[in-house]
Parts: C-alpha cells; sequence; structure tokens
C-alpha cells in the first residue's frame, strides 16, 4: 500500500492554526530563556512541550486517518 502511495499524488487542506497556537507557548518560552528575560524552568519547558506535542500528536493522527479513510473509500 505504502509503495502506491508514493506514486499517487493526494492533496490535504489542513487547518493549521491549532498548530500554530500551540506553538506560541513554547516560542515565548524559548526566546524568553535566550534573550535572558527569566531563568530556565524545567516545569515550563515540560508544559509548553507537551503542550505543543500532544497538538502535533493529534494533528499528524488526523492526517494519518484522513489518509486511511479516503483511501479505503475509493
Amino acid at each position: 500500500m505504502s509503495f502506491v502511495l508514493l506514486f499517487y499524488k493526494k492533496t490535504f487542506r489542513l487547518n493549521l492554526l491549532p498548530l500554530i497556537i500551540a506553538s506560541v507557548p513554547m516560542l515565548i518560552d524559548v526566546l524568553g530563556v535566550l534573550f535572558n528575560f527569566y531563568n530556565y524552568s524545567l516545569l515550563l519547558a515540560l508544559l509548553t512541550g507537551i503542550l505543543f506535542g500532544s497538538t502535533s500528536f493529534i494533528y499528524i493522527l488526523s492526517v494519518i486517518e484522513n489518509s486511511f479513510s479516503e483511501y479505503f473509500k475509493r
């Protein structure tokens, strides 16, 4: 199946807004530490990483589910 999908061009229109919104706290955290606005906090880095990582996981999972549903719909 994956070999066939290499030659089959399929485009998806996905909404990137949730992914961008989830990346903003992590970006603020990284820039805050980089420019010495505050010291590195493991707890804050963990929370922003979990927020972005879980949103990315849900986004990637929905892409996989959409591709399988479109493949088996045919």
